[in-house]
């Protein structure tokens, strides 16, 4: 049977080189002991009831480690998750942990956040330690680092197949809110690297959506189906209450003469049925979503 000394020994080792009082209270070992071995030099404090072992080279992720630890109920996350993870441009220097719920613990030499949209898809774990998805990573972090560095990241992991664009992109429309730092840096560069010709019309949809929902918008019913004088019409979304509806243009369909056209007819048609057509490009729900929820915000607002 090992002893006290060793059992505790053992027990930091086999996490990382921090551990949490709970837990070695867990193994047997009483809170006098603990602080016994701390006062003989052979626990160290990192954190509030957070101990590695004396002697244990400092590093950063040692720092890491006794964070996410010592906040109980945090993750390690924006740069500090990024560095984790090893991406491209990430920099192994300052501790971020992001909490959901409680007081803000208080860490020494940590950044602790909270967010009220961090939900269970957004975490993971990777080499033992609690962390945001890279996908999530890569949105937080968009908005505390240069737009080159981002780019470095985003690419580095999309290489890696930690994440991809469409994961970006679908994530960053149900968390892209008005006012949320990073939001124009990551739909700026996924307009780079996706661009209008590569959004498909399902995936420029799902953006779409997003971004009504973050703003407040009443979801619109999608697909509508519309019967005008010897044709009918599906709407990508609709507020038929209202007769207002929202079309995305993608060069994919709507990138020719014929289909010119075609659009010019059918919205013709639209409009002279008493409809409030508002029709968009990627590029403009990319780089200028403010002005979208400002239109369907105001086309709503008029239609009554």
């Amino acid at each position: 049977m090992l002893g006290t000394d060793a059992l505790m020994v053992r027990a930091v080792l086999e996490r990382g080189g921090v551990i949490h009082l709970d837990e070695l209270l867990s193994l047997g070992i009483s809170e006098s002991s603990v602080h016994r071995r701390v006062a003989a030099g052979g626990l160290v404090r990192l954190q509030p009831a957070t101990y590695g072992l004396a002697g244990s080279p400092p590093s950063w992720e040692l720092r890491a480690r006794a964070a996410v630890i010592g906040s109980r109920d945090g993750v390690l996350s924006m740069r500090s998750s990024a560095a984790w993870w090893g991406l491209e441009g990430s920099r192994r220097s300052v501790v971020d942990v992001t909490v959901r719920r409680g007081r803000l613990p208080v860490l020494a030499g940590v950044h602790v956040h909270r967010s009220r949209d961090l939900s269970d898809m957004d975490l993971t774990t990777f080499e033992g330690l609690a962390t945001t998805t890279v996908t999530r990573t890569l949105i937080d972090v968009a908005g505390v680092v240069h737009p080159y560095r981002l780019r470095q990241m985003a690419d580095d992991a999309v290489r890696r197949e930690l994440t991809t664009w469409e994961a970006l992109a679908d994530r960053l429309a149900a968390l892209g809110r008005r006012g949320r730092p990073g939001v124009r840096a990551m739909r700026e560069l996924l307009v780079e690297r996706v661009g209008a010709l590569g959004a498909t019309k399902s995936h420029f949809e799902r953006v779409v959506l997003g971004l009504l929902r973050s703003s407040g918008i009443a979801d619109p019913v999608p697909q509508w189906r519309v019967e005008l004088a010897g044709r009918v019409a599906f709407l990508d979304f609709a507020w038929p209450d209202r007769l207002v509806a929202l079309e995305c243009d993608g060069w994919d369909r709507h990138g020719t003469p014929t289909a010119l056209a075609q659009d010019l007819d059918r919205q013709n048609a639209l409009v002279l049925a008493g409809w409030t057509l508002l029709r968009y490009s990627w590029t403009t729900v990319a780089e200028f979503p403010d002005r979208v929820v400002d239109e369907v915000t105001d086309a709503l607002r008029r239609a009554g």
